[in-house]
């Protein structure tokens, strides 16, 4: 009778967890790597900082070091998304890194590969609509002191105090077939030139590892419930 408690407690707790995973929250750290689509050896090291929000600006430092392992494919371009809170994008600077431009256009900026659209691109060149070009001349290369580079990005909206890092990163790709899906949602996507062994190939990477679940808290506290009567039922049994 007391190794079938404990075998109930334990099965509680399975389903617990289990009916939690529709209304869990996905996340991905901060920093965070990204690995190419196509070739595994295309990878960057991706990080997001909010230097400054008040309820009306937000100022956003994104910094990309390119952490692949061989040949010398180049960082051209990213996509990312925005909260609903952000309405404008007012400025856009960069430093370790020349003749970049970037482009907010909500849920309207298409990527090479499954990965749908997005609402800001960063790409090297003028032509920021679609983050599928950019010079690999300008890019962030894999040798030092060219493999990394930080961008900034002003925004205004409202209710910007209220944002941090994640309310960027949980906010995922688009669907560009009017909604009859095809696309993998992603958070981030960097474009990579100058890829392979020949240096003629394209990528694109996304994020690594998979999204991090993050329970609600009531999960935590149903939980904490059912460790604390295995704990006793596991006691008694000890007796």
């Amino acid at each position: 009778m007391k190794l079938s408690v404990s075998k109930s407690i334990v099965a509680a707790l399975l389903l617990i967890l289990s009916s939690q995973t529709a209304s869990a929250i996905s996340i991905i750290t901060n920093p965070f790597t990204v690995v190419g689509n196509l070739d595994a050896n295309n990878t960057a090291l991706v990080k997001f900082d909010i230097l400054s929000a008040t309820a009306t600006m937000l100022n956003l430092d994104i910094t990309i070091t390119n952490t692949s392992a061989m040949y010398d494919p180049v960082v051209t371009g990213f996509a990312f998304n925005t909260p609903d809170a952000i309405t404008s994008l007012d400025s856009f600077s960069f430093a370790g890194i020349s003749g970049w431009g970037a482009l907010l256009d909500p849920a309207d900026i298409g990527t090479p590969q499954q990965f749908g659209i997005f609402d800001v691109c960063a790409e090297e060149g003028n032509n920021h609509g679609n983050c599928s070009g950019g010079s690999p001349n300008n890019g962030i290369d894999r040798f030092a002191p060219n493999n990394v580079a930080t961008f900034s990005f002003g925004f205004s909206g409202i209710g910007l105090d209220t944002l941090d890092v994640f309310s960027f990163l949980s906010e995922l790709s688009g669907d560009e077939n009017d909604g009859e899906g095809g696309h993998t949602p992603v958070g981030f996507l960097a474009r990579f030139q100058r890829t392979g062994a020949s240096g003629t190939g394209g990528d694109v990477a996304v994020p690594g590892d998979p999204p991090t679940s993050l329970p609600e808290p009531g999960t935590f506290a149903l939980f904490s419930i059912g460790l604390a009567g295995f704990g006793l039922a596991r006691r008694r049994r000890a007796r």
